[in-house]
């Protein structure tokens, strides 16, 4: 489980810098996880991603980069100074299949364009 971060007693701002699996959730139903972030680092909201392939990549980028863009930017304003935090998506695992990898950046390139406030951050090994 994460580190139960709640909106009803958030962090002193900067607390939260190096922290690993933060889990966010909703201070108006607390039975409700917005989001678990893998990683804090350098005032960045990262996701981490060891995929180098996915069956269906259309459908895995549904879930785990779109999906992941809302709930970070959702849970956002629970984190006192990070509300406007980049969002980082870092694939930890290297020698990503071409294909999976073309699919990944058109998707983040499409987030940011539908995104043009947040700085969507991409990283590969």
């Amino acid at each position: 489980m994460g580190d139960g971060i709640y909106g009803d007693q958030p962090p002193a701002s900067g607390k939260l810098e190096g922290r690993r699996r933060v889990e966010v959730t909703d201070p108006h139903d607390p039975a409700r996880t917005i989001a678990d972030i893998d990683h804090i680092e350098n005032g960045v909201l990262w996701e981490e991603k060891s995929a180098t392939t996915a069956g269906n990549i259309d459908t895995w980028i549904g879930k785990h980069l779109d999906g992941k863009v809302n709930s970070y930017l959702d849970a956002r304003q629970y984190l006192p100074g990070y509300e406007q935090a980049p969002i980082g998506f870092r694939f930890t695992t290297p020698g990503a299949d071409p294909a999976f990898k073309t699919a990944v950046e058109d998707a983040v390139a499409r987030l940011r364009a539908a995104h043009p406030d947040v700085n969507i951050k991409l990283e590969w090994k």
